[in-house]
């Protein structure tokens, strides 16, 4: 009921119904205003509103719509029975516009007037308010609500004078300090910077500005392994609403009572000048912080971890609320809701530990693997109109050469140790190039530092030795190696590697049993899903529905994971949206994914689709930063960099695994709704900086996306799931000893584990295979072509086989891969690409693979259908496009997709190729970067010219043809290049390694056997091809594709010749352990030299010059091998200027030279002394050796290497114990 009314017609607002005059009359009551229509003395029915004034209606349906969506429980504008009731809160909000339809006053001319009595800091302190008219004088009206009744003539009061005047009120008699400063903040806050006609107001009140603190949260300033620094962040109450809210956060910028420049002064100075902190800081310019009595203890404990030991300051950084508990103690937390005052604005999950420069963790429980060791066919780069081979072992050395090099803006770089240059003479003939080992003729190479040339090296980068993957994007490397170099920060997390740290029991499941119910797709879903899609959607929505942490969806590739993952995020985001609340997702993917997750989501959802979309990566990543900030990734400052209030809201979160490596402090404090990482497998290795980064986030749940959770070993799935579902599969340790592979038992127990569920207790994990789920699919054609090498390629492959023997005889892991990487490529042309001519039929007529291939492509090109040729070779992919597209007179090249290939770039060639309408179409990939995450139906021919030996990578390349969407039979060519003698050819390198494909690849059938190639199998892999041992049984190892596969083998007719098998030479490695005291073997040692032309001796040693005893050794090394050799043509001694005790190497220099000069005389022989640093562009410089190359008399060099424990000076000082190695040259 109105206590109250007061009747007020507006007679100006008539209108005339008939011949009655329709007036807009208003009732002022204590609580809400009374709006009506009357014609003459009747009130007119709500009814008939909206036909006699539209305006008016369409104002009252507007306020009484808002108020039915408002869900704050506040009172809103109703209808009555023939009028409509608008509350005074609703009425000082209103546009003048909507005022006047509503026939409500003007606003009054009348100034409210202020006036302080006393000081802000005395208890006697009030405010008096006054009414003033226009001529100054003091008028004294009636106020109800938002109305002012003055002299019998209503007006309305505006919001700004409303906002002071109801706390002013309040103030007019004296007041607690705690309550007087907090009404102070209040009209502190709605003070009009300028003089403005509504306010009268007291100079002294006008400057003063109180902001009053009831909350706060901590602002990290820099928290790397030496420093933690933060300070604190007021906030006040007015969103303390809003808070309740667990998806709510603060933003510390926007919502800081402080300006930035009163944050910097409060934080870096008032806040720091006591020791405890105060009730009330002085700012400047009449501005005051004042600090609410429940929020002072935290504030206390705040400055005192300030003044703390490191580890105090930075288990309060990622630990706050535990850490203010303890400190704070429950006496000092009576009366105080800590969870009300502090407000965690940079929460780290529960599993954050720490923080420290990155160690890498080695588990010795785990072998390492030998897959990203498979070596490419060959690499190298070209230099002006040179082309220079790069081994293994130099790709790194020279990649930080350069690296370091662009940093430092030089013209050129010298790149003559990493390189070596291919005889050009041998370019136009019908032999191999070989490169030349004669260091002692090879020019200075300077490799202009050009952004082709930087480029071009940064294509070698994937290939190093030291690598991680032998094909990798040059975008998506994770170079662990440079980051460790640069010591990056990373945050710790709780492992479980020894034992369960962090996460659920492994052996008891905890989760609650919740009834399966059907799942409606999402209403924006355009796509129809298929049944097993919509049985992975419900099998999602149950886990969540049960609490599970995350979930594998593990489908065979083909089978639309991703449109399952868009279901359930659009679900959930509906669920999310009908609970009020906001949804954040982030999804983590390939580079060269990316694009295709933003063509699918505007494909298969509607508006609003999943909120808006955020590129957090390449060049998305400088919107993420504040203007000027520098681009600096948080790995290496120990911080968060990029801005962070974008992701607050609902919406997705776009990135790539590699700039959440480098950002993850930024990812680490966003609380996400749902994490999805598709290509899960990209987290397999338990400790790569990767997979700690993503140990790191926080999300309700977490889906993991991945065709091959098993792609090298059991520990892969472990290791994913230590971030789906922490804790569940034990610790590593425990996991590897359990399920060894040969248990059977056990690999059961495992799936059972995962892959069980009901109907009130959904499973881990959801696998289902093509053959399974999709009924109808085309049938797959694989087709194994053989066909003998030419003479050219077989003479290559048999210099090859005596090498293979050579490195099975010593059972190296290095040279055996190395030897197995040239098999490989001698197998797919024994002539490198940039010496091919423009003729594809000549080439191809120097290789048995490419010729098959050739005859394949004939044979497509007339059916008018596409086909997608996987290849390795960076250089083979561009010219065998250019031969393609002259040979076959193509309309344009064929395009390529390789690592060097931008994400979007490579979904634009994908939709190009699919849409290129009939007709034959050729597209060239690289195995890994081409062969995941993409669907290409438009083709259904796929050649393997390169093959990789997992069978995993293999077939998710296959895939990107065989899938949904696929409409015709795919057909699957093998080409495989077998020698022409009788003696080798069952041992031909592509035949052996089918038969290890194909044996993986039935082992990989179940779920949890992981495909790996361990070093035993590739050491069998070079016996069976060194012929020294016995081929297997290949029957033995066929196993049946469970798709609708046809195989079929088609060799091309070998012909037999009367040929030698080529003898196996056992080389004669040897090891001298020698005790101290104990003659040295010299003789025997410098034996393989005597009456040889030595070409060149190196010595590398960091300690060669060291002292006149380590230079006397080097010149008696060099005596004692002239006397032993026919000729020594050129010694080149290595060492580290900085193990020198010297400021200038000058004189150490000098002596060495005269030392040399004393024992060999003046001989001919050319002493070359060398400096090396002990890191940098050089890598590690520790080892000490000799290596010897020994001129053949057929032409060319073969080189030796000796091994010295302690170096030359071990070998001629008795006192030293000395363990001399002799590694024979690997060619022999």
């Amino acid at each position: 009921m109105l206590r109250k009314l007061f009747p007020w017609d507006s007679l100006k607002n008539s209108k005339k119904d008939g011949e009655n005059s329709v007036r807009k009359v208003f009732s002022v009551g204590q609580q809400v205003v009374t709006v009506s229509l009357k014609a003459s003395d009747e009130t007119i029915p709500l009814e008939r509103w909206q036909v006699t004034d539209a305006r008016l209606w369409a104002v009252v349906n507007q306020l009484v719509q808002s108020a039915a969506e408002d869900a704050s429980g506040k009172e809103g504008a109703q209808l009555l029975e023939n009028s409509c009731a608008i509350p005074h809160e609703v009425v000082k909000s209103l546009s003048l516009s909507d005022a006047e339809a509503l026939g409500l006053p003007a606003l009054t001319n009348l100034a409210l007037e202020i006036k302080p009595e006393g000081l802000i800091n005395e208890d006697s302190f009030i405010l008096k308010t006054a009414w003033i008219r226009p001529n100054g004088q003091v008028a004294y009206p009636e106020i109800i609500g938002s109305f002012l009744n003055h002299q019998g003539e209503w007006r309305r009061i505006s919001a700004p004078a409303l906002a002071i005047l109801e706390p002013a009120q309040s103030l007019a008699q004296p007041m607690a300090q705690t309550e007087r400063f907090r009404v102070l903040s209040q009209i502190s806050a709605q003070f009009p910077d300028g003089n403005e006609p509504w306010l009268k107001a007291d100079g002294y009140l006008g400057r003063i500005r109180i902001h009053y603190a009831s909350r706060m949260s901590l602002k990290l300033n820099e928290l790397t392994p030496e420093k933690t620094n933060f300070d604190p962040v007021l906030f006040g109450a007015a969103r303390s609403e809003d808070e309740e809210s667990p998806n709510e956060q603060l933003d510390e910028d926007n919502d800081n009572i402080l300006s930035p420049a009163a944050q910097k002064l409060f934080a870096e100075d008032r806040f720091r000048r006591d020791a405890n902190a105060r009730s009330v800081y002085l700012l400047k310019d009449g501005a005051y912080v004042f600090v609410d009595p429940n929020l002072r203890p935290v504030l206390n404990a705040v400055r005192r971890f300030q003044e703390a030991p490191e580890a105090k300051r930075r288990d309060l950084v990622l630990n706050p609320r535990r850490v203010l508990t303890e400190a704070i103690g429950e006496e000092g937390l009576k009366g105080v809701n800590l969870e009300g005052v502090f407000v965690e604005t940079e929460q780290f999950s529960e599993r954050v530990a720490g923080v420290d420069v990155w160690r890498k963790q080695v588990l010795p429980w785990l072998i390492p693997s030998e897959k990203n060791r498979w070596l490419p066919e060959r690499f190298g780069l070209r230099i002006d109109d040179t082309f220079y081979s790069v081994s293994a072992e130099n790709a790194g050395p020279l990649v930080l050469r350069v690296e370091e090099a662009a940093t430092t803006f030089v013209g050129a770089v010298d790149v003559t140790e990493f390189l070596d240059p291919v005889d050009p003479a041998l370019e136009n003939s019908d032999k191999e190039p070989t490169e030349s080992k004669g260091r002692d003729a090879k020019p200075r190479v300077m490799l202009p530092m050009t952004p082709q040339a930087i480029q071009s090296v940064e294509l070698l980068r994937p290939f190093a030795a030291t690598s991680d993957s032998a094909e990798v994007d040059v975008q998506e490397r994770d170079s662990e190696w440079a980051s460790e170099r640069d010591e990056a920060v990373f945050l710790i997390v709780k492992e479980n590697f020894e034992e369960v740290s962090y996460g659920v029991s492994g052996e008891v499941d905890t989760v609650p049993e919740v009834p399966r119910s059907a799942i409606q797709p999402p209403e924006n879903l355009r796509a129809v899903l298929k049944p097993h899609q919509q049985e992975g959607l419900e099998w999602l929505c149950h886990c969540l529905a049960s609490g599970r942490p995350g979930a594998l969806l593990a489908d065979d590739m083909g089978l639309g994971k991703t449109v399952q993952a868009l279901a359930f995020m659009s679900w959930l985001r509906g669920i999310q949206i009908e609970q009020r609340q906001s949804c954040r997702i982030l999804i983590v993917a390939p580079t060269g994914l990316l694009g295709n997750w933003r063509a699918e989501i505007d494909r298969h959802l509607s508006e609003p689709r999943l909120g808006q979309l955020i590129d957090a990566h390449g060049q998305g990543l400088k919107w993420l930063r504040d203007i000027g900030a520098p681009r600096i990734r948080d790995t290496h400052s120990g911080r968060a960099n990029l801005d962070l209030a974008e992701w607050a809201n609902d919406g997705v979160v776009l990135t790539t695994y590699e700039t959440l490596r480098d950002y993850h402090f930024s990812f680490a404090k966003i609380p996400f709704d749902l994490i999805v990482y598709d290509e899960a497998q990209k987290l397999k290795n338990p400790t790569s900086q990767m997979t700690r980064a993503a140990k790191t986030l926080q999300a309700r749940f977490t889906l993991a996306l991945t065709g091959t959770p098993v792609e090298n070993r059991l520990q892969d799935l472990w290791s994913i799931f230590d971030i789906v579902a922490p804790g569940l599969l034990g610790s590593s340790r425990s996991f590897e000893t359990r399920h060894a592979p040969e248990n059977k038992g056990a690999l059961q127990a495992l799936k059972s584990k995962l892959t069980d569920g009901s109907d009130r207790k959904p499973a881990y994990l959801l696998r289902r295979m093509k053959s399974d789920a999709l009924k109808g699919l085309p049938k797959k054609h694989v087709h194994n072509l053989q066909q003998a090498m030419p003479t050219i390629q077989a003479d290559l492959y048999r210099e090859l086989v005596t090498r293979a023997a050579a490195a099975s005889a010593q059972s190296k892991s290095s040279v055996m891969l190395t030897t197995l990487a040239e098999m490989r490529g001698c197998s797919l042309h024994p002539v490198d690409p940039v010496f091919a001519g423009g003729d594809l039929d000549s080439y191809a007529a120097q290789s048995a693979r490419l010729s098959i291939v050739l005859k394949v492509l004939d044979k497509i090109s007339e059916k008018r259908e596409k086909v997608l040729i996987f290849l390795e070779d960076l250089n083979m992919q561009a010219k065998l496009a250019s031969l393609l597209h002259r040979r076959f007179a193509l309309a344009k090249q064929p395009s390529i997709i390789n690592g060097t290939i931008p994400g979007a770039k490579r979904q634009q060639i994908v939709d190009e190729f699919q849409s290129a309408g009939s007709g034959f179409g050729v597209m060239i990939l690289s195995p890994r970067a081409g062969g995941v995450g993409l669907t290409i139906t438009a083709a259904n021919h796929v050649v393997h010219l390169s093959r990789w030996w997992n069978p995993a990578v293999e077939d998710q390349a296959t895939d990107r043809v065989y899938r949904i969407g696929q409409t015709r039979d795919v057909h699957v060519y093998i080409p495989m290049a077998v020698h022409p003698d009788p003696l080798i050819e069952q041992s031909s390198f592509d035949l052996r390694l089918n038969t290890l494909i194909e044996r993986k690849r039935s082992l990989t059938r179940d779920l949890f056997s992981p495909p790996e190639a361990t070093e035993s199998d590739l050491a069998d892999l070079l016996r069976e091809v060194a012929n020294e041992a016995p081929l297997p049984d290949e029957a033995a190892v066929a196993a049946p594709d469970p798709a609708p596969t046809v195989q079929s083998s088609e060799a091309a007719k070998v012909q037999s010749r009367a040929t030698l098998r080529a003898p196996a030479f056992a080389p004669q490695a040897k090891v001298w352990p020698i005790q101290s005291g104990q003659s040295r073997p010299i003789e025997e040692v410098l034996a393989p030299f005597v009456g040889r032309a030595v070409a060149r001796v190196e010595i590398s040693d960091p300690y060669a010059l060291v002292d006149e005893a380590a230079r006397q050794a080097q010149a008696n090394f060099i005596k004692d091998l002239a006397r032993f050799a026919k000729e020594v043509r050129h010694v080149v001694i290595e060492y580290n200027d900085r193990k020198i005790d010297s400021v200038d190497d000058g004189k150490q220099r000098k002596d060495m030279n005269e030392r040399l000069l004393a024992e060999i005389g003046a001989s001919g022989t050319r002493v070359d002394l060398r400096r090396r640093s002990s890191g940098g562009q050089n890598g590690h410089f520790h080892d000490r050796r000799v290596t010897i190359e020994v001129q053949r008399v057929a032409g060319g060099t073969s080189i030796h290497t000796l091994f010295f424990g302690m170096g030359l000076l071990a070998l001629y000082e008795l006192k030293f114990q000395c363990t001399i190695s002799y590694a024979p040259p690997a060619e022999l």
